[in-house]
């Protein structure tokens, strides 16, 4: 049981790990994951990770079952100081309790590795399961909550 970063093998997994909570979520009904897209922000995250980006996963008895992807990005998008922020975070359902926290701990350090990042951020929508479970390991690992995450829903249907 190991974190590492990701490699270029380990898309087709990821992508099955996408899928799989892609399907456990709130856009199950309403929203298409494309194949290529996923596997274009994976080639690139691994190509940049370590500096712009990091892809780590969680690997239990040589399968990956986890993985967090994160960027940095300038605070308001314009300031020369930065955040850390997860783009994707998933721990296979039925997989060791040491995972997430075991990624989380990698995202950590890396954010913290970065140059001018003073902030990291992690968010947690309501697509997924029970976000508090989510927010007390954040929390365990010195995080505070910090604003509130609202959604408005918008049908295909709309004529634009």
């Amino acid at each position: 049981m190991a974190v590492r970063k990701a490699s270029f093998s380990d898309i087709p997994r990821l992508w099955e790990l996408a899928q799989e909570m892609h399907a456990a979520s709130v856009y199950a009904e309403r929203v298409t994951p494309e194949k290529k897209a996923f596997r274009d922000l994976c080639f690139q995250t691994i190509t940049n990770h370590g500096h712009a980006t990091c892809i780590f996963v969680y690997e239990d008895a040589g399968e990956v079952v986890g993985f967090i992807m994160g960027t940095i990005d300038r605070v308001y998008h314009i300031a020369k100081e930065f955040l850390a922020t997860d783009i994707f975070f998933y721990v296979a359902e039925g997989s060791t309790a040491k995972a997430a926290p075991k990624l989380l701990d990698a995202f950590v350090e890396w954010g913290e590795g970065r140059k001018n990042v003073v902030e990291i951020y992690v968010g947690i929508s309501g697509a997924i399961g029970n976000p508090e479970r989510t927010a007390k390991m954040y929390e365990r690992r010195g995080f505070r909550r910090d604003g509130l995450m609202l959604v408005r829903e918008i049908g295909l249907e709309q004529d634009h």
